[in-house]
C-alpha cells in the first residue's frame, strides 16, 4: 500500500509513518473483545490520517475500516489534496481539517516528472511526461490504472478534464482531452478505450488556453478558460454538446485560473508588481463579478515581485500558491465564509530555496480508502 507521513512542522515534531495496509503480524486477540459498533463510533470521528494508521492494528480493524458502511460515513470527511512536484515522483496530501501535510508516494509511476491534470470523485488523472502516458490513481490506495495512448493529441498542446458517469466511482468515469487545433478525444473507463470524436463545432480556432489555469468540472460538464478571444468553452460529457461563451477577463496584466466553489464557476486573479493581491470572481450573467479580495498587505512579502499562481479547488476550499524567484507561499480561501488564510507550513519537499522557483501542482479529490481506478 501507499505510505504517507505527516510533514515536520518544527524541529520539535518528528515524522511518523502511516501505513495504509494491514499488518499480518499483529495479534487479533488483543482487540477482538471490543465490539465493532464501539470501534466504528470512535474511528469515524477521527481525521483521516489516524484512520489510516488504525488499519494496521489487526485484520478485523482493517476489514471494518474498508467496509461499505464505514466508507459511506468516511465520505462525509472533508476532501484532501494531492500535490505533485515537478521533477520528483513524490507528493503530499493536505488535510484541510487538521491543516497538516503528509508525505505521499504514488506507486507504479516511474517518471520523474508526473503532473496531475484533472480529478473526479476519489480519483485523479496524472500525466507522466517522461513516458508520455496518462494514468488514473487513488492516492489513498494502491490503485493506479495506466490508460491507453490517446490518438492524435500530444502533450503539452492539450487540456484535460474529467467527470464521473454517475454519483460514484462504480458508475465509471470519462476523460476528455482537447487540443489547441480543436480536435478532441474521450476516454470511457467502462470500455477502457479512447473514442475519436473529431473537431469542435462553431468555436473560434485555434484555441489559446490561459497558461496554468485548471479545467473545472461541475456535474457532467467541464469548463476550459481561453483567451484571444477571452471566454469559456464547456463540454457536456453526457450528451456530447460543446458551448462557447465570450466573457471578458477583468485585466490583461494578471495571472488567472478557473476554480469551482459550491457548484459555481469562480475565477482566481493574482496581480503582480508594486502591490500583490488575490481576488475571487464569480460568473454572473456572463460577467466576472468580484466576491472577495485579500486584505491590504496580505501578500506583502511579494512587494514589487513578479509572481506565478497555481490554484486547486474542492467546492468548499481553494488553495493558492504564489511563487517568486526567491519565495513560495500558500494561501487558502474558505468559499462559504469568504475568508482568506495564510498557510505558513509548506508541503514536504518545497523548502525555501533561493534562486529556484517552486510551483505547486495538484488536484483535489474525495477521501476514499476503497475506490479503485
Amino acid at each position: 500500500m501507499a505510505e504517507v507521513r505527516p510533514a515536520q512542522r518544527s524541529c520539535r515534531r518528528q515524522n511518523c509513518n502511516i501505513s495504509l495496509g494491514a499488518s499480518s503480524s499483529n495479534d487479533d486477540s488483543v482487540w477482538k473483545g471490543l465490539p465493532d459498533h464501539l470501534i466504528e463510533a470512535v474511528l469515524k470521528r477521527l481525521p483521516l490520517a489516524p484512520i489510516c494508521r488504525f488499519r494496521a492494528v489487526c485484520k478485523g480493524w482493517n476489514s471494518l475500516l474498508t467496509s461499505y458502511r464505514f466508507c459511506q460515513q468516511l465520505a462525509g470527511i472533508p476532501w484532501i489534496y494531492v500535490v505533485i512536484f515537478q521533477k520528483e515522483n513524490s507528493g503530499a496530501l493536505y488535510d484541510p481539517v487538521e491543516r497538516n501535510w503528509y508525505r505521499c508516494i504514488i506507486p507504479h509511476l516511474h517518471g520523474k516528472d508526473v503532473r496531475p491534470l484533472a480529478s473526479a470523485g476519489s480519483l485523479i488523472c496524472l500525466y507522466d511526461t517522461d513516458n508520455q502516458r496518462l494514468c488514473v490513481a487513488n492516492p489513498l490506495k494502491n490503485s493506479v490504472r495506466p490508460l491507453p495512448h490517446p490518438p492524435c493529441l500530444r502533450w503539452p498542446f492539450v487540456e484535460v478534464g474529467m467527470t464521473l458517469n454517475g454519483d460514484n466511482i462504480s458508475s465509471g468515469y470519462k476523460i476528455v482531452s482537447l487540443g489547441t487545433g480543436g480536435s478532441y478525444v474521450i476516454y470511457d473507463s467502462l470500455q477502457n478505450n479512447w473514442i475519436h470524436r473529431g473537431r469542435l463545432p462553431s468555436v473560434c480556432l485555434p484555441l489559446s488556453f490561459v497558461p496554468g489555469s485548471k479545467v473545472v468540472s461541475i456535474g457532467c460538464k467541464v469548463y476550459f478558460l481561453r483567451i484571444k478571444p477571452d471566454g469559456l468553452i464547456s463540454y457536456n460529457m453526457d450528451n456530447d454538446i460543446w458551448e462557447q461563451f465570450f466573457v471578458q477577463l477583468p485585466s490583461n496584466l494578471s495571472d488567472y485560473s478557473l476554480a469551482e466553489g459550491e457548484g459555481k464557476l469562480l475565477l482566481l486573479e493574482a496581480t503582480s508588481g508594486r502591490t500583490c493581491r488575490l481576488q475571487v470572481f464569480e460568473l454572473q450573467n456572463l460577467r466576472w463579478r468580484t466576491v472577495s479580495c485579500t486584505p491590504a498587505n496580505f501578500c506583502g512579502e511579494f512587494y514589487k515581485s513578479n509572481v506565478l499562481m497555481q490554484c486547486i479547488s474542492n467546492q468548499k476550499l481553494i488553495m493558492v500558491s504564489l511563487s517568486s524567484d526567491i519565495l513560495t507561499r500558500i494561501y487558502t480561501y474558505d468559499v462559504l465564509e469568504r475568508k482568506w488564510y495564510r498557510d505558513i507550513l509548506l508541503p514536504p519537499g518545497m523548502e525555501r530555496t533561493k534562486g529556484k522557483q517552486k510551483i505547486l501542482l495538484g488536484a483535489a479529490f474525495d477521501s476514499s480508502l476503497t475506490a479503485s481506478a
